[in-house]
């Protein structure tokens, strides 16, 4: 066909086809098994965004990112990622393993948990308060603990060489960079000076405090008494054997009447202890010990816990036997206790008057590099520095502050108040309440900590009215801190959580 034909042919057509729109040209059939281009482009474009996102995926988790974004669980209004929840985790976790060892995290694990769920609501309400009151920057001394504490995980990701991060993970799990780090540990920094702002805040008239005494005598007052235990026998048995409960009910009904029979001889308080004496001879005890009248005195014992140690002091039954109001000196009795028939001789129940006192000291810490004679001289250096200055009390707490290694008072310029007998080491606690002690004196006491650089700064309460004062200070801390924490109810989130290694 010429050219000249076949262009006349194609002009033939596509006139045909505008006179007739419905007439088409008929469409290339595509082979079995090809695919369309458009479906084409959408396969490619779901592979790419497949490959995209795993290695998106792949990267969030392996930069810790997952962990930061997702919400574990939500305090009030506030979510918490999973690595802050392990931040928390973590810190109680690691107390309960540092104290009793990773063996008996199982069985601790419940308490651990709950703890974590109290403190994040502690801390995420406690931070408001704060802050709604004013509270917003953390003091120097706070600021110092948190450049200390990142110093020390930078230090050991140097030497371990490897990565700020991964220090970070190693103790406070997946996710914890250093970010998150620094702004949980200002939380919690922030917190407790909130926390001892608010605490503080709580002070009482003499009013106040007589009529609290008034109400709660018995766990306040302090009793003198004898006492001498006879202690119930374990059976003998092969290992992995169960005594009997015959043999068992024998031994107890021995020390029974053992205890009785003491308890019967009894006259006077002097044959109390000549008794001692005897009955330490039959049962087989220490006759050097019992030698001496003082082995069954016991002085100032609290009916209620003991302030300077927080627990009791006396068994619940030798407490409620002593506290009875009816008591009267030269009362005696046989209490059974859960491993003792003890034998009691009550001489009297009182308050603690003694005054307690306030007291400012600087702590030169002995070490292995730092022996007792050398903390001693650096303690002199820093007391005859104090001397040659303004020697005042708000010198000795400027001091105190720059120089003490006591990170418990250095905030406070060293100060403890309302101290209390038997709250400190032997050597501190007599100085401090020798009774010729007066305001200003000041002096170097050593004890097992190191050297002290003291500042007697004078007496308070008498000690039951402290008692009294900090008992209601707890009180209404406590209330203070259920009233906040219950704003703050804490829900999880399943999928967040999936991302928060704990023991359940």
């Amino acid at each position: 066909m010429s050219a000249s034909r076949e262009k006349r042919e194609r002009q033939k057509l596509r006139q045909e086809e505008l006179a007739n729109p419905k007439k088409k040209r008929k469409k290339k059939q595509r082979a079995p098994g090809e695919i369309s281009p458009v479906v084409g482009r959408v396969v490619v474009i779901l592979i790419v965004a497949a490959i995209v996102l795993g290695l998106g995926y792949f990267v969030a988790n392996g930069t810790g990112l997952t962990y930061r974004v997702l919400t574990a669980v939500t305090a009030g209004d506030v979510k918490l990622s999973p690595a802050e929840y392990n931040f928390y985790y973590y810190t109680i976790r690691n107390n309960y393993v540092n104290s009793y060892g990773a063996e008996y995290e199982e069985i601790f694990a419940s308490s651990i948990l709950e703890q974590t769920n109290t403190s994040i609501q502690t801390a995420v309400g406690m931070e408001r308060e704060a802050r709604e009151n004013g509270m917003t920057t953390l003091t120097e001394e706070s600021r110092k603990t948190l450049a200390e504490s990142l110093e020390s995980f930078e230090t050991f990701a140097r030497d371990n060489q490897t990565s700020l991060q991964r220090a970070l993970e190693m103790q406070y799990g997946a996710g914890m960079d250093r970010a998150t780090f620094v702004r949980l540990l200002e939380r919690q920094l922030l917190v407790e000076q909130w926390l001892q702002q608010k605490q503080d805040s709580f002070t009482y008239t003499q009013d106040e405090i007589d009529a609290y005494y008034a109400e709660n005598k018995d766990a306040i007052d302090v009793v003198d008494y004898r006492v001498f235990n006879v202690s119930i026998p374990q059976p003998e048995t092969e290992e992995g054997e169960t005594p009997s409960e015959e043999e068992t009910a024998a031994l107890d009904a021995s020390a029974q009447t053992t205890a009785d029979e003491f308890n019967g001889k009894i006259t006077d308080e002097s044959s109390f202890s000549e008794l001692a004496r005897e009955y330490a001879a039959t049962l087989g005890l220490d006759e050097t010990t019992y030698a001496d009248d003082s082995a069954t005195l016991r002085s100032n014992a609290y009916l209620g816990n003991d302030p300077a140690t927080g627990s009791a002091s006396l068994a619940t039954e030798q407490s409620a036997w002593l506290a009875d109001p009816a008591r009267k000196a030269g009362d005696h009795a046989v209490v059974k206790t859960a491993s003792s028939y003890d034998v009691l001789f009550f001489l009297k129940r009182y308050r603690d008057e003694y005054p307690v006192v306030d007291v400012r000291h600087i702590l030169v810490l002995t070490s292995e590099e730092k022996d007792a004679a050398q903390a001693r001289t650096e303690a002199e250096a820093i007391l005859n520095e104090w001397k040659a200055g303004a020697a005042t009390e708000d010198s000795f707490a400027a001091l105190a502050t720059e120089k003490t290694e006591d990170t418990g008072s250095a905030s406070d310029g060293g100060l403890y108040e309302g101290v209390m007998k038997n709250q400190m080491v032997a050597a501190f606690d007599a100085w401090i309440f020798d009774p010729a002690r007066k305001p200003g004196d000041t002096d170097l006491v050593d004890t097992d900590y190191g050297c002290h650089v003291m500042y007697f700064v004078g007496s308070g309460l008498p000690a039951w009215a402290q008692t009294a004062q900090n008992q209601m200070r707890e009180r209404d801390f406590t209330d203070y801190n259920t009233q906040v924490t219950e704003r703050y109810p804490l829900t999880e989130n399943s999928f967040g959580m999936g991302y928060v290694k704990i023991i359940r």
